[in-house]
């Protein structure tokens, strides 16, 4: 994938400029760029010049070194489940996985926002593998970009401050859009280590850690989120959240978090998903 220029996108230069005035972590508004896909001279050439020629962007790491690996006992402990988390959670888990439900953790307000933004940027969700049955995903998607509504940034660092992991671990927001009829079957939000599909998808960032998806509507009949090896099927609720951990303490892939997203038998389907990755 060829780099993009910063300086030939004034809303991204405006987010940097206003980040910086509010005194952001440079270091994470640099990473945030580059996994947004701009030429990292490109980004240090707008750190200097917003800083009125001094001082650049700071160095990134060597590309060579050793990648180090996550904490992941730690990152089994999110600040979701600790005591001053001011959400109301609902543990769901059982020795098979870590399963959590974040009620009211959108408004209204902020579901319909999120909605009417991506009405018109929806495309067919794709798969990663591609000998996947055309079938095996039938919804719609659209990415929620950072820096260009207010709201959207503002759900993004709900998100972040909700599990206390940086901003620059976790991908750029999505939302599916579910007809009648419309489903993703029994899948894992992980990239199968060793494969060609993790070289592709997983080998700069790492692996996923956590999902985060709320729903945005309640849904008129099916659609629910059907977690197989625990015989669970959770209901949409707006403003819900459904936040999981796709790995086990150790590191290990957790083959136990295989769900699939109902068929929606009447009306639509709205949510949102911010999966975090072990790097940036």
């Amino acid at each position: 994938m060829v780099s993009k220029n910063l300086a030939a996108h004034p809303d991204w230069l405006g987010w940097l400029g206003e980040n910086i005035k509010r005194g952001c972590n440079v270091a994470e508004l640099v990473l945030t760029l580059l996994n947004s896909g701009f030429s990292e001279a490109s980004v240090q050439h707008a750190i200097k010049a917003q800083r009125g020629g001094g001082e650049s962007a700071p160095e990134l790491a060597d590309p060579q070194a050793p990648l180090r690996q996550p904490d992941f006992a730690a990152l089994a402990s999110p600040h979701l489940v600790s005591a001053d988390n001011r959400y109301l959670v609902t543990s769901l888990c059982s020795p098979k996985l870590q399963l959590y439900l974040v009620q009211d953790f959108l408004t209204v307000a902020e579901c319909n926002v999120l909605i009417d933004l991506a009405s018109r940027a929806f495309r067919p969700s794709t798969v990663t593998i591609d000998s996947t049955p055309g079938d095996y995903r039938t919804s719609e998607t659209a990415d929620l970009l950072p820096g260009k509504n207010v709201t959207v940034d503002s759900i993004d660092q709900k998100i972040v401050d909700c599990m206390g992991i940086g901003l620059p671990y976790a991908e750029t927001t999505q939302i599916q859009r579910y007809r009648v009829g419309q489903e993703f079957k029994a899948h894992t939000d992980f990239f199968a280590p060793g494969s060609d599909e993790y070289q592709t998808y997983a080998a700069e960032q790492g692996n996923r850690t956590w999902t985060f998806m709320v729903y945005l509507n309640d849904v008129e009949r099916g659609g629910g989120t059907r977690f197989h090896n625990i015989n669970r099927t959770i209901t949409p609720r707006r403003g819900m959240a459904v936040v999981w951990n796709n790995r086990y303490a150790d590191g290990a892939v957790n083959h136990d978090t295989l769900h699939a997203g109902l068929s929606v038998e009447a009306g639509e389907k709205f949510v949102i998903t911010k999966w975090f990755r072990e790097r940036v």
